[in-house]
């Protein structure tokens, strides 16, 4: 459980009949955006980076981001994929599925070579990493819209797909 200051890590017994909840361990976060568990993991997601911790909060390993990337803004998990979003637009995925947490590619900037695509809202990837769906707010003729975009991880290449307005 996370109350966004401070984790319980549960056990939860398997009988139906009797089901038990002992608490295993906890401690707390700070500046905490989303929190996942991942196996015997939790991933703690801050303003300027990632910490991943045991169940009992030991810290295994630390990830800072630059500010010029912004601060966190959100991030998903899928499988043992994990895409983490900030405040200036900037994408970084990782594998999950090492020991430690792995970086795919390098840290991507919202944008083409015209410049920025839009304001990411809300990203999510899926169970296999390539793809990271994005959506987003973009300005077209003076109008705001919503734009689903698809970041293809393998080809670097964002695919923009445009609704009307006031759609989704």
């Amino acid at each position: 459980m996370w109350t966004g200051k401070k984790v319980e890590v549960y056990e939860v017994g398997l009988d139906v009949r009797d089901p038990k909840m002992n608490l295993v361990s906890e401690f707390p976060t700070e500046r905490a955006v989303n929190l996942w568990v991942h196996k015997d993991h939790v991933i703690i997601c801050q303003d300027y980076g990632i910490i991943v911790t045991t169940l009992q909060g030991q810290v295994k390993q630390t990830i800072s981001f630059p500010e010029s990337e912004g601060p966190l803004k959100g991030s998903n998990k899928n499988s043992n994929f994990l895409v983490a979003y900030t405040m200036n637009n900037y994408l970084r995925i990782y594998d999950l599925s090492r020991r430690e947490l792995k970086q795919v590619g390098v840290t991507r900037k919202f944008e083409d070579s015209k410049g920025p695509l839009g304001e990411n809202i809300q990203c999510n990837i899926n169970c296999d990493g390539t793809k990271v769906s994005i959506l987003a707010t973009v300005k077209i003729n003076e109008n705001y819209q919503t734009a689903l975009f698809i970041y293809d991880v393998e080809v670097d290449a964002f695919h923009q797909y445009l609704f009307g307005i006031g759609i989704i």
